[in-house]
């Protein structure tokens, strides 16, 4: 099944605004449709050993509502992983349970909020860990390769979606 990978920075040139973060609150409208969906949306604002990513945590509660109450997703398939529960393996196994709760016509979502770069050799991407840290010793095994995210979210019943 395709995967719909978005950055901030499209959905900012989609939106035509300027803003740092895009409000998923102003405007909230319910639509409904998410009953068949599940999510992981991760967010780490305040790193312990790399710059903090200002705004992370409200923009993440933002998805968090628009997710369960314009989209109606069940907030117990909604796993919901903040500052330092942000680590690796606690976002691969909530990805593999929430790949699992989606229904074959609902939408299995994983956002990420926080820092992102590529990895070693600059053929992938790598979402960064609450406690990487600035060197190349302790940086990469305290991220996510993007494509082991994508991997697991192709394994899901539904459609997905990925906003980075």
């Amino acid at each position: 099944m395709p995967i719909l990978l978005t950055t901030w920075m499209s959905l900012l040139l989609l939106a035509g605004g300027g803003d740092p973060w895009p409000s998923l609150d102003h405007g909230l409208t319910v639509t409904g449709g998410g009953r068949g969906d599940a999510a992981v949306i991760v967010g780490v604002e305040d790193y312990t050993y790399l710059p903090d990513v200002q705004g992370a945590t409200a923009n993440t509660l933002a998805w968090y509502r628009y997710l369960t109450k314009a989209r109606k997703v069940p907030g117990t398939k909604v796993h919901l992983i903040v500052e330092g529960d942000a680590t690796p393996k606690k976002i691969l196994n909530a990805l593999e349970a929430a790949a699992k709760q989606v229904l074959p016509d609902g939408t299995l979502w994983f956002v990420f909020v926080g820092h992102g770069a590529p990895n070693r050799d600059g053929t992938d991407g790598v979402l960064v860990g609450k406690d990487a840290h600035a060197d190349v010793e302790d940086f990469f095994p305290y991220t996510v390769s993007r494509s082991e995210v994508l991997r697991l979210m192709e394994g899901s019943k539904g459609r997905a979606v990925a906003v980075l």
